[in-house]
């Protein structure tokens, strides 16, 4: 498949050596090596870990970043998903969530859990959480982090030696180069599912050789079922590159077709049977990605960043912060990539093979349709280089012909570190390099063509003083690779540090509001909201209790919809929370965590229970409606006066009437007016707004949700100023004054009227209803696909829908209502799942039993 060391005529292997001059006929695979015995052999495995472990410690212990000191790392999606994510999963498995696998019971008042599990928590990596206390979840994720890229690195080290034999210590650095490249560092460290991606593909290029061989069939299903059962959206991108290596190596091999094809078609089917394994959660998971609320971050159409910028990447010392490929693998392996135009001892058909696949991933990465086909043929937020992991990993592979095929002479080896010099020198004034790349990148170049021209003069020869300045020259590239990484890992740290937001690490907040949390938790009797503002926006998960604060890329549309039409802020995928009593009401929440400086306190209320029965059906509202509207219509109950009102704008004041709705400009302040009873609470709701209302000296943000904008006065009137930040709509009925007598007297009708005792187990809801209930019982979460319910445990069927929530027609003589959750798709992944393994088990046992006739020696005549 690759070139391997060269060989000589005596049959011993020259490595680093005069290697044979290959002609145009030559295989394009070497003779197999001598093996590796004693220490040699297993060396390169902990040299590589230790490599990545050495610069990623040192790195954030210069910062002083968890857990070497008390400044956070959690920017972005790990603090907001993973951290909080994992927490969960940990209460999840020493059985202390609410929920199960299927359903969550604290997010987003109960939305389904198998597809985060599975996008976000399913590696096994992912059970080191057991090993952690739950307030110190940040570490277990930097711990997960780093041994991911230890074992990504160690993979790299074991496909390579498969592919040729070279040095220990080269061999080493290579796998350390590729568990530290630019893309680890840069993307994956931040969203550690990812991780399981970069350890998958020299995984599946080692499954590619093995089928080529057709050996080993079971243990390839088995990788590819682990990446794609740990992150299915980077296992997808390895499983590409992994084929387009198998295929570069089989063209290289002077072979059939119809080997090739046997080849290709025994490493399709084996992944495909990795892939069938976890349809039981793939299935759903795609099925909820497909019904899923959509971004509303506006991407720009893809265009391939400046040249200069994108090679600029592969530099030490470089940070693009998600604008750029992280392509970088370190001055070693870019050199001796570089080398490969002119190193004799590489066949010229691996030569041309590995380059060519080279062009054509970068070429990949900068044309429209193949980078959409890279990310799913979804246009992914942020980052347009999210594969570039793959471009890191077929960078060493080529890079490694060029010292399993003999170390190269110092023609080759000079042709490389000039390819490396021009590019520095090309990129010189890109906006992602940093001013020590051009220090790191010149000391690293020197020790390494130093190295390599030293070790190959040193081949071949015996005698203590050879070995020793043998060894200290490995040393030497050992200390310099590491250091030139670790460099790179702080920049990276720095730059991120300054550019994206930051979620705070366990500290005493969180203890003050775990703790509240848990002394008033009481579900599922009624909820108990964590309080705000939020310190992650999946903060259920991370502190406890059961909120709206919601956020994940597979929030189902229905949900999020729902939820925003009642007045809850929601920006890109995240569900904010809301105080508003009137929403406590509808939802159960009976306790509310009240966060103040230096303590957390906790306010309890009364609250009608999960399940309600609502003895008039109603005609459902729009959702384009005012929020206020919606919320006191699935109450069933009036709370809310709508008064007319005054609107200021541009020095020029109008009647505002409560039935209308008007348009308003970017940038501007808007001065509105409203007139209630005295020292009644007014709230706003602007679904379609975003700004700032500044009533007297304080001031609400509007987030596109409702906001307590103050009490009236005396007289009745209460004025706010509103600076919109972009254009927008004041729905009709925008604002409501709330009458708090008859709140609490619609609380007390429906726990009277609702259910007696609520019961949940996992993914299932059961609710004793009062004798002679009649009407419409109505369980307080949003209704979304998957949803089952029945009548005192007859016909189960789809439900109904109150205002987006789930609902059941119940009749005289009905005395329970139960409700289970199923995702889409899970019974069909199960049962395909169990077909194919079927067949593959039958496949097998048939295979078995023939090769053991076959084998048997023949009777006597």
């Amino acid at each position: 498949m690759t070139a391997g060391p060269a060989v000589r005529t005596d049959g011993r292997t020259t490595h680093g050596a005069e290697p044979a001059t290959p002609t145009d006929a030559a295989p394009a695979v070497a003779a197999p090596a001598e093996p590796v015995r004693g220490w040699r052999r297993w060396a390169p495995y902990p040299l590589a870990a230790l490599v990545v472990a050495v610069a990623f410690c040192v790195s954030g212990n210069y910062r002083r970043t968890v857990p070497f000191g008390p400044l956070t790392r959690s920017t972005n999606d790990l603090g907001d998903q993973s951290v909080p994510i994992h927490g969960y999963l940990r209460d999840l498995l020493l059985g202390h969530a609410e929920g199960g696998l299927l359903v969550n019971w604290r997010s987003g008042w109960g939305v389904s859990f198998l597809p985060d599990l599975y996008t976000y928590a399913t590696s096994p990596f992912s059970l080191l959480v057991l090993l952690f206390p739950r307030d110190r979840m940040d570490d277990a994720l930097f711990v997960v982090i780093l041994l991911k890229m230890m074992v990504a690195a160690i993979a790299m080290v074991a496909f390579l030696r498969s592919t040729g034999r070279g040095r220990w210590w080269l061999l080493g650095l290579f796998g350390a180069g590729y568990g530290l490249c630019g893309w680890a560092v840069d993307d994956a460290a931040y969203v550690p599912q990812w991780l399981d991606g970069l350890i998958l593909f020299p995984l599946l290029c080692l499954v590619g050789r093995w089928r080529r061989d057709n050996r080993r069939f079971l243990l390839g299903v088995l990788v590819a079922g682990y990446g794609w059962l740990a992150n299915f959206y980077t296992a997808y991108m390895a499983t590409i590159a992994a084929g387009l290596v198998l295929l570069c190596g089989l063209l290289i091999e002077r072979t059939t077709w119809r080997d090739r094809a046997l080849a290709l078609s025994r490493f399709a089917g084996t992944v495909l049977c990795g892939i069938v394994a976890v349809l039981p959660l793939l299935l759903p998971t795609y099925l909820a990605a497909k019904q899923a609320a959509g971004s509303t971050v506006v991407n720009q159409p893809f265009t391939p960043i400046p040249w200069v910028d994108f090679l600029s990447r592969l530099l030490p010392a470089t940070e693009g912060v998600g604008f750029s490929a992280s392509i970088y693998v370190g001055t070693l392996g870019l050199v001796l990539v570089a080398t490969l135009p002119w190193h004799r001892g590489v066949p010229a058909r691996a030569r041309i093979g590995w380059l060519v696949l080279v062009v054509a991933l970068v070429a990949s990465f900068r044309w429209t349709p193949t980078v959409t086909a890279w990310h799913l043929f979804d246009e992914p937020q942020g980052s347009s280089y999210r594969e570039a992991f793959v471009l890191c990993g077929v960078l060493l592979i080529a890079g490694w012909q060029a010292v399993a095929a003999g170390l190269p002479r110092w023609p080759a080896l000079a042709g490389g570190a000039g390819v490396v010099a021009a590019l520095a020198a090309g990129t010189y004034g890109g906006k992602f390099v940093h001013p020590r790349a051009w220090l790191v990148l010149a000391a690293s170049l020197l020790v390494v063509v130093a190295v390599l021209l030293g070790t190959r003069a040193l081949a071949g020869g015996a005698g203590r003083w050879r070995t020793a300045v043998g060894a200290a020259l490995a040393l030497l590239v050992v200390f310099t690779s590491t250091a030139e990484q670790t460099v790179t890992a702080i920049v990276t740290d720095q730059r991120r540090d300054v550019i994206w937001y930051k979620i705070p690490t366990w500290g005493p907040a969180h203890d003050q509001r775990r703790a509240a949390v848990a002394q008033a938790a009481d579900f599922p009797r009624h909820r108990t909201d964590p309080g705000a503002p939020m310190l992650s926006r999946n903060d259920p998960m991370l502190l406890g209790g059961e909120g709206t604060g919601y956020y994940s890329s597979l929030i189902p549309g229905s949900t999020y919809q729902t939820l925003k039409a009642f007045g809850f802020g929601v920006q890109n995928r995240v569900v904010l929370p809301n105080a508003s009593p009137v929403l406590d009401a509808l939802f159960a929440v009976g306790a509310r965590v009240l966060p103040a400086k230096g303590r957390a306190t906790v306010r309890r209320q009364p609250a009608p229970p999960l399940v309600t029965v609502h003895a008039d059906v109603w005609a459902e509202p729009g959702t384009g409606g005012s929020p206020l509207v919606r919320q006191q219509a699935a109450l069933g109950h009036d709370v809310y006066t709508f008064p007319a009102g005054t609107l200021t704008l541009g020095g020029r004041t109008e009647r505002l009437p409560a039935d209308q709705p008007r348009d308003l400009p970017a940038d501007t302040d808007v001065t509105l007016t409203v007139a209630c009873r005295p020292g009644q609470p007014v709230y706003a709701a602007t679904p379609e707004l975003w700004g700032v209302f500044s009533t007297g000296p304080a001031a609400v943000r509007a987030e596109g949700g409702t906001a307590l904008l103050g009490t009236a006065g005396r007289d009745g009137r209460l004025t706010s100023t509103l600076r919109l930040r972009r254009a927008g709509t004041l729905p009709a009925r925008w604002a409501g004054c709330l009458d708090e007598g008859r709140l609490a007297a619609a609380v007390d009708d429906l726990t009277r009227t609702g259910a007696r005792s609520v019961r949940v187990d996992g993914n299932r809801l059961d609710a004793d209803l009062p004798p002679g209930t009649a009407g419409m019982a109505v369980l307080s979460t949003t209704l979304s696909d998957g949803w089952r319910c029945s009548t005192d445990g007859r016909h189960w069927s789809t439900p109904q829908s109150w205002a987006g929530l789930i609902a059941v027609p119940v009749t005289p003589g009905t005395d329970r209502i139960s409700c289970a959750f199923e995702p889409p798709g899970l019974r069909a992944g199960l049962a395909a799942t169990g077909a194919v393994l079927l067949l593959v088990v039958v496949a097998l046992t048939g295979r078995y039993l023939f090769r053991r006739r076959r084998n048997q020696p023949a009777g006597p005549d």
